[in-house]
């Protein structure tokens, strides 16, 4: 595995340590080829992300200029699935970061225990992003998709109808149930909302009474209610195993 990483923090001396013990978990877990950038300015890190595109961004929130919180919000307009932890001197900060989905929040108090739960769970989002699944076509033909490219399924007649999020194709008809495919990738994050819908829970910006929203189309999908607690569940449960993307 690949991994490329930035630490930012207006003090060098914190960067350094959070630099060395993110290199030796790294080496720990087997993966010799990874990059670890380190910035002691928001706008630095943030001119510097445009062009190589961290997997994940470790951030300070109280920093001078634009403060760490700014920061996120300024960089995922561009890459809102950007992976994110903050790093932070105040236990109480977690509170109000919660609407910009970080994966994690390190205390500088506890960087023996926070730090390594972190790391872990950047490893399992990354491996989960590129995760993949093979799909027959309307038509026959066999492809694979990558999860993160897969918004919700709705059932049309015999068939299936996937949505996806980026590309030259958003829609494609592909055979078989919904009831079978909800079976093959439930457990990957996917929760049936209705009965014609299973929806990617990575996409779901609000769960309503009756109906769910997306993030960024803001489209609408209706939801049972008999389903509502079932998804209210399922959708906390998945944040919590899986975190964003």
């Amino acid at each position: 595995m690949n991994l490329k990483v930035c630490f930012c923090d207006d003090n060098p001396e914190i960067l350094g340590n959070l630099k060395a013990r993110f290199e030796k978990l790294a080496l720990e877990a087997g993966i010799d080829e990874y990059v670890v950038d380190v910035f002691v300015s928001a706008q630095d890190m943030i001119v510097e992300n445009t062009y190589l595109q961290y997997d994940a961004v470790f951030m300070d929130i109280e920093m001078p200029g634009i403060d760490g919180y700014q920061a996120v919000k300024l960089f995922r307009q561009r890459f809102p699935k950007q992976e994110v932890i903050f790093v932070s001197s105040h236990d109480n900060m977690v509170f109000y970061t919660g609407d910009v989905k970080p994966l994690a929040f390190v205390r500088k108090s506890k960087l023996d225990v926070d730090l390594p739960r972190a790391f872990k769970s950047l490893l399992v989002s990354l491996e989960r992003k590129n995760e993949s699944i093979g799909m027959i076509s309307k038509e026959g033909a066999l492809f694979h998709v990558p999860l993160r490219d897969l918004i919700y399924f709705d059932a049309l007649g015999h068939n299936i109808c996937v949505h996806f999020m980026e590309g030259n194709e958003t829609i494609k008809k592909i055979k078989g149930t919904l009831g079978k495919l909800e079976d093959t990738i439930s457990d990957k994050g996917f929760i049936r909302v209705h009965k014609s819908y299973l929806v990617n829970y990575r996409y779901i910006s609000e769960i309503g009474r009756t109906e769910i929203t997306l993030e960024k189309t803001l489209e609408k999908i209706p939801m049972s209610k008999h389903r509502t607690e079932n998804v209210k569940i399922s959708f906390a449960d998945f944040c919590r195993r899986f975190g964003t993307w």
